[in-house]
């Protein structure tokens, strides 16, 4: 019997991954409340992500604007920040026009495995 208790989701179900823009507000993308228990999702069950997302913040890579695209991200907008680890999946697909790194990234799951992936929008990009 597993002994942490884990708070529920924006659903009400327990942590597995919440992508972006499959919950939340139809439409509207997440609200504040739900984007926060992303984000304490990300610090309390990610950790290599949370690492990754403080290392894009550092002012020689992404800046404040890592934080930006974190929560763009988490409350539903495409080709800002997607991420899955230990089982959870959170923020929103990229559907970018130039390929599909969605599928780009499942194929480097399959054939080498991974612990957990970080997929960030390029400075300069835009969504």
């Amino acid at each position: 019997m597993d002994t942490l208790a884990k708070p529920a989701n924006s659903r009400g179900q327990q942590p597995g991954g919440n992508v972006g823009s499959m919950a939340g507000n139809p439409g509207g993308g997440l609200d504040a409340a739900h984007v926060a228990r992303l984000l304490a999702e990300i610090k309390g069950y990610m950790p290599e992500t949370y690492k990754n997302i403080q290392t894009n913040a550092a002012p020689n890579r992404l800046g404040n604007a890592a934080f930006s695209l974190v929560r763009r991200g988490l409350r539903g907008e495409p080709n800002c920040f997607y991420a899955s680890e230990g089982g959870r999946t959170v923020g929103t697909p990229f559907n970018r026009l130039d390929g599909d790194i969605t599928a780009h990234v499942a194929l480097a799951m399959v054939c080498f495995g991974c612990r957990y992936w970080v997929v960030w929008q390029q400075p300069g990009q835009s969504t």
